[in-house]
């Protein structure tokens, strides 16, 4: 019963967080819905998001597990001189690339594990099975640089970004969306790239204390 308090305690301190602001979630499998009528979303009045709502999918755009295909299939990102199909090869791939080298090149687009983002996921997460480090708990300051040069040089992500204009971008944390985080990084990269946009390799990929909030 507690945890059930502490959970509700923690979304009504969300939204009065950011009374006066459109709150959105997103994540790998999120609906289509329009923009302020998704799980836990919240409109506000004054918050015009034609834009956004024009272009499909745009929750799963944001998400860590887009990949961008085209008509011969994967079109990679380029981080750290190296090729991924998404975010989460790129986060899978940084795990392991100074503790277990031969394990993460099965993330880069040409490895085994390169071009499906869920396998990506479920592989990296089953790391004991194969005797490696165990990597105790998840970072995300690590997946910044992947998600730098997602949003900034691939136009649609770019595009998805920027038609959020001032909205709160949250996930959730838990299966029942009981809980969410918000994603600063996404707001430090739109506020560099529609506002100033000389800044952006000035970005800070430290650690983040509020992503574990």
């Amino acid at each position: 019963m507690s945890s059930i308090i502490r959970k509700n305690n923690y979304m009504l301190s969300m939204r009065e967080r950011y009374p006066n602001r459109t709150v959105l979630m997103y994540h790998t499998s999120s609906a289509d819905a329009p923009p302020g009528y998704g799980c836990r979303e919240h409109l506000n009045a004054k918050h015009e998001l034609d834009g956004l709502d024009a272009i499909k999918n745009w929750r799963r755009i944001l998400s860590d597990n887009w990949v961008n295909m085209g008509r011969g299939g994967v079109i990679p990102m380029v981080v750290d001189g190296k090729l991924f199909a998404s975010v989460t090869h790129y986060t899978a791939w940084r795990r392991y690339r100074d503790t277990a080298p031969k394990f993460a090149k099965r993330f880069l687009l040409m490895g085994c594990y390169g071009t499906d983002p869920v396998e990506a996921k479920t592989k990296s997460s089953t790391r004991s099975e194969l005797g490696l480090p165990k990597w105790f708990k998840h970072r995300t300051h690590i997946r910044n640089p992947a998600i730098l040069v997602k949003f900034r040089d691939i136009p649609l992500p770019r595009r998805v970004l920027e038609e959020t204009w001032n909205a709160v971008l949250t996930v959730p944390i838990n299966m029942r969306h009981e809980m969410y985080r918000t994603e600063w990084i996404l707001h430090i990269i739109r506020e560099r790239l529609f506002m100033d946009e000389d800044n952006l390799l000035d970005l800070d990929y430290r650690y983040d204390p509020r992503d574990d909030k």
